[in-house]
């Protein structure tokens, strides 16, 4: 089973603050909960054209464990 992960976002006042850490890791731990193998998402464009915004996205989901398919979707197998 997998989970999909749809987009997290906060407003620039509400980032690089740990919230968006905290909130990925609930979300793992509910999917593993449930039983799933891996997390999948698609990654949105949203304010990517504000410079290193791009950068930062990419940083947070490496940091936290997730590979990128095709530049447009990150995915993460859950090791229970």
């Amino acid at each position: 089973a997998k989970m999909i992960l749809c987009d997290i976002y906060f407003e620039p006042q509400y980032r690089n603050i740990g919230i968006g850490t905290r909130l990925l890791e609930l979300f793992e731990k509910r999917s593993i909960e449930y039983g799933a193998k891996q997390i999948v998402g698609s990654l949105s464009d949203v304010d990517t054209d504000i410079p290193n915004s791009r950068l930062l996205r990419d940083s947070f989901y490496i940091k936290n464990g997730y590979s990128f398919i095709n530049y447009t979707k990150v995915i993460k197998y859950i090791n229970e």
